[in-house]
């Protein structure tokens, strides 16, 4: 492409055709950009190519592939394969789309049966074909289409040499009419950062004539004395945990608690589960979700309640059984508070198996619950005899200043009391996913109907709670056999 365009303005340099002396300044341009052009491609010369800016003389050697590949060892990413991310300024947009106009209008023949976006390869593809193929002939660093691992690379040119003149053209004519333009003003910053993006840049290119084109930016494209700059940058695609925990501490919330500005507790359960694993993969953090949540007060007991951990970036993401044990070990041994079982790699796409059914899952209970009136053992007893209910739950006020006032409708399907002593039973629960189950024993003040209250004509309250099962059949138990270690 580039050699065809070096030809295409030798002849028109030299073509009789061309009226030298209506269009002197515009041989002038096409001799300059001829010049530039036979550069692309090797070592820096005093201008820089009108189109590709510097991008196919600087950085397309192997001296630049080199130290790329200097850079890639340097930032301790572990990786099996690459994509190769590029940015350009949408100055280049206007550049390439300027140099296609001036060649397809004063060559028509030649390039007639050319499409603009199907034929001609642009700036940015020619690097990545270029600098990509250096990294696999070189390094045997194997180039994959969206491959987790990516080489960020983005050039930068300074504003004050890049393509103001169609930007500023463009948007004064579309300037509002006089008595909106006060209003306008307000937004002026937001509506020019909206138009310096190069899918901006395309999608205005589609939409006006050539002729249009020409009145508001250079053609072709103006020379300049600056090069592009770059900058190397490195980020791996999330990696997906999925295990389940069981909390034994009363005093640990599920996630950081933080009211008001302040930290409410030392540590939680997604902390204890997740510093771990960040330090073992060199990540930048985790994302923690999980099938429901217990309050701070609450143990969550049985099999454990399973939960997701996104993995931000991790450099060392490749992690066998034997090292996923090992890490879960880790976890188990550095506290008593919190448990982990079934750790294991996922997929992203499994992670929605963890909502799945919300709505349906059931979740069982045992709930310590205190009479402040001596109370009948038979009475306690005739619990098990009642049938499912529907509750009718408002939110509860405690939770109120963090989700929406409404009223719900939560099942219990099953119910069993345990007679301890005369101010104090045991009550077993099964119930709903979502059951706000502290406010039926105590009604929260009406709230939640019907209510423990309502059902033995006493007040009661609740002192203890434990969460004895989450129904959801996933992640999958994993065997521990240290032996199988694949």
């Amino acid at each position: 492409i580039l050699n065809d365009a070096v030809e295409s303005l030798r002849e028109l340099t030299n073509n009789d055709e061309v009226d030298n002396e209506n269009n002197t300044n515009s041989q002038i341009e096409s001799n300059s950009s001829c010049k530039n052009l036979m550069h692309c491609g090797q070592e820096t010369k005093e201008k820089p190519c009108v189109t590709c800016l510097g991008v196919l003389q600087d950085y397309c050697e192997k001296s630049f592939a080199e130290k790329l590949h200097n850079n890639i060892i340097q930032s301790l990413y572990e990786y099996k394969d690459y994509d190769l991310c590029v940015s350009l300024p949408p100055t280049f947009v206007v550049r390439e789309h300027s140099m296609w106009t001036y060649l397809k209008e004063n060559f028509k023949t030649r390039y007639e049966s050319y499409s603009e976006h199907e034929d001609i390869v642009s700036v940015k593809e020619a690097f990545k074909w270029i600098c990509g193929g250096m990294l696999d002939k070189f390094y045997q660093i194997i180039h994959k289409y969206k491959s987790l691992f990516q080489v960020k690379i983005e050039f930068l040119f300074p504003i004050s040499e890049s393509d103001d003149d169609f930007f500023d053209n463009y948007r004064n004519s579309l300037s509002p009419p006089r008595k909106s333009q006060r209003r306008s003003r307000r937004h002026e910053g937001s509506a020019a950062n909206t138009f310096l993006t190069g899918t901006s840049v395309r999608n205005i290119l589609q939409t006006i004539t050539s002729q249009e084109f020409r009145t508001y930016s250079s053609y072709p494209p103006k020379s300049t004395s600056q090069s592009v700059t770059y900058k190397v940058d490195f980020n791996r695609q999330s990696v997906f945990m999925a295990g389940r925990y069981n909390k034994y501490d009363r005093t640990i919330s599920q996630t950081p608690w933080i009211l008001d500005g302040n930290r409410k507790g030392d540590t939680s359960v997604q902390e204890l589960i997740c510093d771990p694993i960040i330090a073992r993969m060199k990540a930048d953090g985790c994302k923690f979700s999980s099938s429901g949540r217990e309050d701070i007060d609450v143990r969550m007991l049985g099999k454990g309640r399973p939960f997701i951990a996104e993995i931000l970036n991790p450099r060392s993401p490749f992690l066998i059984k034997k090292d996923i044990l090992q890490l879960q070990n880790e976890i188990n041994l550095a506290t008593d508070s919190v448990k982990v079982r079934d750790l294991q790699m996922i997929e992203k796409s499994d992670a929605s198996k963890l909502k799945q059914g919300e709505e349906n899952k059931t979740k069982t209970y045992c709930a310590l619950i205190y009479s402040s009136k001596i109370i009948n053992k038979d009475k306690i007893l005739s619990l098990c005899d009642m049938k499912s209910r529907i509750l009718e739950q408002k939110t509860p006020l405690r939770v109120l200043h963090r989700r929406t006032l409404a009223v719900r409708s939560r099942a219990i399907w099953l119910l069993k009391a345990e007679f301890i002593d005369a101010n104090h039973f045991k009550l077993h629960l099964k119930t709903q996913a979502g059951t706000y189950v502290k406010e039926f024993v105590h009604g929260d003040l009406g709230r939640t109907k019907p209510n423990l209250c309502t059902l033995l004509d006493t007040d009661v309250d609740i002192l203890e709670l434990d969460v004895e099962s989450v129904d959801l059949d996933w992640p999958p138990e994993i065997n521990e056999d240290i032996s199988d270690s694949t």
